[in-house]
């Protein structure tokens, strides 16, 4: 009885200490929730993440925090728009950020941000619901949880547009052009239409097209027709993999479970990101469970109907030989082979869908008539990456958003310097908590 009684004893300690932690953490948002600006601006926290600060408590009484905007009636009336300007003597300027397109997961995070902190935000989605990617992504496999990034979000901004009742979200909207984007009356664009994945096997090794390769083709599919399900699957299913982390291993787990023969040609190892995220063995386990095939450290280099061409990438020999000039100085890939399959699905590398970004930069000129201060672009619209950076990069542009270059990241500020020096060239070394 004796360890049951320490146990008990210890247990009860532990629910103690966690409820005198949590009526601390209660407390500390209390002071927080009625401190003013200033107070807030004067915290410091010992962090090597950089904050972003808010305007300043002048900018706040200058210009009022309740937001009002009208929104346009016709096709050719504009959006009158008030917004706490950070520049007390630019007074009259918008601050609205309007996402366009589609709402990924960057943007969900801007748009909180944003109105977290005062600004009315419009959203415009193709999209029936918030999320973006997150939508498709969390229909794979063991990848339902990820949901959980989409609904934090849209339940905070849905919180957000009751407190201010002139941010908007509007769903199921055809996709904005250039001049949409212009005649919209908002004076902060950002960007964030997301990234699609290579339809002709365009990947990180050659740079290039795979011959054959044609997302067009009834027996070639990419991730997002894999998601729409349009596409008719055959039993003997090859994926084409020059992707590290997810997408590949969830796939094939799919069609592996829903009864296809799964076998997967691989440059990367399958998953390799997923070690750091601490999934990759047991990925692998399931992979091998399963009787998924993998062809490792091989890459593809044609595509016809029922087969694909496979090549080891390391087939072209360790030694050095002069071939000529502009040509590799190594012997000819011998290591081709043919390996018969009925689906091909591409999981080559990504784009970004960044067509009306580069045409509002073109048309820049036509900016300042249309009363657009600003036009920004965040996450894969801006170049293709993993989900937590994407969601960094709407988050730090929402708080950097009145610095001078808010498209710009800047350099971290670490917590170890030369002392007595700015650890940047006209900064300084504290780390100040940026609201």
């Amino acid at each position: 009885m004796a360890p049951l009684k320490q146990y008990l004893q210890a247990r009860q300690g532990q629910l103690q200490q966690r409820e005198r932690k949590i009526a601390y953490q209660k407390e500390v948002v209390l002071k927080l929730a009625n401190a003013t600006p200033s107070k807030i601006e004067r915290i410091e926290v010992k962090s090597s993440y950089r904050k972003a600060a808010a305007p300043s408590p002048a900018n706040r009484v200058a210009q009022p925090s309740s937001l009002t905007a009208s929104m346009p009636k016709k096709a050719d009336d504009k959006a009158e728009i008030e917004m706490p300007s950070p520049q007390p003597e630019q007074n009259g300027k918008q601050s609205q950020a309007t996402n366009s397109k589609e709402t990924r997961y960057a943007s969900g995070e801007c748009a909180r941000v944003l109105m977290e902190r005062g600004y009315t935000v419009h959203i415009v989605d193709t999209r029936d619901k918030i999320g973006g990617y997150v939508n498709d992504v969390a229909t794979l496999p063991g990848l339902g949880e990820w949901g959980y990034h989409r609904d934090y979000r849209e339940t905070q901004i849905n919180k957000l547009r009751k407190k201010n009742k002139e941010c908007q979200v509007a769903l199921g909207q055809k996709a904005m052009t250039a001049d949409d984007v212009l005649e919209y009356g908002a004076s902060r664009v950002i960007v964030a239409t997301g990234a699609k994945w290579n339809t002709d096997g365009v990947n990180h090794l050659t740079h290039e097209p795979i011959p054959g390769a044609d997302a067009d083709k009834p027996y070639i599919l990419t991730p997002e027709q894999v998601f729409e399900g349009k596409k008719k699957v055959g039993k003997r299913v090859m994926i084409i993999n020059y992707d590290a982390y997810y997408t590949c291993p969830s796939i094939a787990e799919k069609y592996a479970r829903e009864g296809h023969e799964v076998t997967i040609a691989t440059v990367p190892e399958v998953g390799a990101y997923m070690h750091y995220t601490l999934e990759g063995p047991n990925m692998h386990r399931m992979l091998h469970e399963l009787d998924v095939k993998i062809i490792g450290e091989s890459a593809c280099s044609k595509i016809e109907e029922g087969r694909v061409e496979l090549y080891n990438i390391w087939g072209d020999g360790y030694k050095r030989d002069y071939q000529g000039a502009g040509k590799l100085p190594r012997k000819e890939n011998d290591t081709h082979q043919w390996v018969e399959c009925d689906t091909v699905i591409l999981i080559t590398g990504r784009h970004s869908n960044d067509s009306l970004y580069r045409e509002l930069k073109a048309r820049q000129d036509e900016w300042a008539k249309n009363d657009i201060e600003a036009v920004y672009v965040i996450g894969d619209a801006e170049a293709p990456r993993i989900m937590a950076d994407a969601t960094f990069d709407g988050h730090r542009l929402a708080r950097e958003i009145e610095d001078e270059d808010p498209q710009h990241q800047k350099p971290y500020k670490r917590e170890q310097h030369v002392w007595g020096t700015a650890y940047l060239p006209g900064d300084t070394h504290e780390l100040k908590f940026r609201v």
